[in-house]
């Protein structure tokens, strides 16, 4: 039983090592305008969650920094 598994194993993997360097060259310069769109909708997103921090947490949150100075 374990001779014909291990024989179709190598072979297995040898062609998918050929394959994943042609995608990653494309795939490498794609990220980088995402990264820069997924950076700009952050920087949106943060003052709507800043404002709904309440009050007393937010009270909370400074009494935290002024023991830490």
């Amino acid at each position: 039983m374990t001779p014909p598994p291990m024989a179709p194993a190598p072979s297995r993997p040898a062609p998918p090592r050929p394959a994943p360097p042609a995608p990653a060259a494309p795939m490498a310069a794609k990220p980088k305008p995402k990264a820069k769109a997924k950076a700009r909708k952050m920087t949106k997103a943060r003052p709507k969650k800043k404002a709904k921090v309440s009050a007393k947490r937010k009270g909370k949150k400074k009494a935290k920094a002024r023991r830490r100075r």
